[in-house]
């Protein structure tokens, strides 16, 4: 049994005591959070955020604001309801996301721009209108763009979320559930992002924040991410 005497040598008196006693709990603290870091830390996710091809195909994306008869109609040359918070547009042109990678440190990947194949008779139709030559009116429906991009990491969020329903039998669980999610917030001096992935789900939801002088929006892609193997 250790007596009084002891614990006095060992823990000090007064304000000697309170220091070792605080660097004692911060060291119990920072044994508590090894398992998070070392869970987080290295982790990699591999993500794509692809819209359907098909003329009623999902676009996989949506823009919403607070003031959408200023956002939305000042791209679209109809006027704009302004009870209606979210324009989601029908598939015509496309943009992927592809070799889309997550790391601790970085966010990136190529963004692959065209016209869906069953656009393009009509996008062409209307360029001959336009004046255009058959052949400059083929090359223009058939370009293509691929542009790379890369946001360094601000901040990694892992935290958990609790599921209550089976997805396989629809039947609730006796007990919720729970998975790990993750949220990276990154970006530039022009863009800023966050990344939200369920890790059991994987269906991952990406935000890009914009703003002018009248007005804020968002523009949301859905997609997936998996932790990656490699």
């Amino acid at each position: 049994m250790i007596t009084r005497n002891q614990l006095i040598i060992l823990f000090g008196k007064g304000e000697d005591r309170m220091k070792v006693v605080r660097i004692i709990v911060l060291l119990f603290m920072s044994v508590l959070m090894i398992p998070v870091l070392s869970f987080s830390a290295g982790l990699t996710f591999e993500c794509g955020f692809t819209q359907e091809k098909a003329p009623r195909g999902k676009s996989n994306r949506a823009s919403c604001s607070m003031d959408p008869d200023k956002v939305f109609t000042a791209y679209e040359q109809y006027p704009y309801d302004r009870n209606q918070h979210c324009d989601v547009s029908p598939v015509y042109s496309y943009t992927d996301l592809v070799d889309f990678l997550v790391t601790d440190k970085l966010v990136s990947w190529t963004s692959n721009y065209g016209l869906t194949a069953a656009s393009k008779p009509k996008q062409k139709k209307y360029y001959l209108e336009q004046g255009k030559s058959e052949r400059e009116a083929e090359e223009l429906v058939n370009i293509a763009h691929a542009t790379k991009y890369s946001f360094r990491v601000l901040s990694h969020y892992v935290g958990q979320d609790s599921i209550y329903i089976n997805s396989l039998t629809g039947k609730p669980y006796k007990e919720p559930k729970t998975q790990n999610i993750h949220v990276y917030n990154f970006g530039d001096d022009a863009r800023q992002y966050s990344l939200y992935i369920p890790e059991i789900s994987k269906k991952a939801i990406l935000i890009e924040f914009s703003a002018d002088e009248n007005s804020s929006w968002v523009t949301m892609s859905f997609g997936m991410c998996r932790i990656n193997s490699k």
